[in-house]
């Protein structure tokens, strides 16, 4: 996805390498991210935020999902929810946003994990 975004921002206009040359700038990845949110930074954010859901909610569900379908053909005592990817996406939502309504959380350590760092990025984006 970022190769994507380097090789379709300012690398391929016309007069960009030689003024990057004039000022030692070097093309890299790092200048095509801050040109992407320099130029369109709620677009970049929007974006970024859905890729970060996508993974964080993927990872989530994952290592979650052993957990709850030990409770859905155990007692059914607590929350079988994470047998959605969706419902996954969802609770990564609300960690990211800090929002922690409590009543979904984690049952796994790896799921507990998983939503520190969904959090921590969350914080940063």
């Amino acid at each position: 996805i970022l190769r994507y975004f380097h090789f379709n921002s300012i690398f391929l206009e016309p007069g960009a390498r030689p003024v990057m040359r004039m000022y030692g700038v070097k093309p890299t990845m790092r200048v095509a991210v801050n040109y992407l949110f320099f130029h369109s930074p709620a677009s970049t954010l929007s974006f970024l935020t859905l890729v970060s859901i996508a993974l964080w909610g993927y990872l989530f569900f994952v290592f979650e999902r052993a957990a709850n379908l030990d409770a859905f053909f155990g007692d059914g005592s607590h929350g079988y929810w994470h047998n959605s990817y969706y419902n996954s996406m969802w609770f990564i939502w609300v960690v990211m946003t800090t929002v922690g309504f409590g009543d979904i959380y984690p049952l796994t350590h790896g799921g507990r994990i998983i939503a520190v760092l969904a959090n921590a990025n969350g914080m940063v984006i």
